[in-house]
């Protein structure tokens, strides 16, 4: 049998997502979204035309839904890539604003208002 000598140990305190809330941390949420081909592919694509089958819109019910109470503004950043953009629809976006705005991105007025942008 072997022993084991232990010189120094330290306790780390490893704190919860609640505890930086509950000591003031403001937080701001920012949502990119992905356009690229690759989310169209398969079966059932990833941008489902139907909500119920949209994984992006079940995705930013559930994340968004929850989240968004502990966005300190109440104004998510909103961003989407992969896209082909207006008004040419030549070049893709590699980061784009979803309201047009690159340098205020926020939308304001939970999920509802960020499907619709997402739309």
């Amino acid at each position: 049998m072997g022993s084991l000598l232990v010189h120094q140990w330290k306790k780390v305190n490893r704190h919860s997502f609640l505890t930086y809330i509950v000591n003031g941390a403001r937080l701001h949420l920012i949502l990119g979204i992905d356009y690229t081909n690759s989310t169209f592919k398969g079966p059932e694509p990833l941008h489902h035309e139907d909500d119920d089958k949209n994984q992006y819109v079940l995705a930013i019910k559930e994340i968004v839904g929850m989240l968004q109470y502990f966005d300190y503004y109440n104004q998510i950043a909103l961003y989407g890539f992969g896209a082909k953009l207006p008004p040419h629809f030549k070049s893709v976006g590699q980061c784009f604003a979803l309201n047009g705005n690159y340098f205020q991105p926020l939308i304001v007025g939970g999920v509802d208002k960020i499907i619709k942008k997402y739309r």
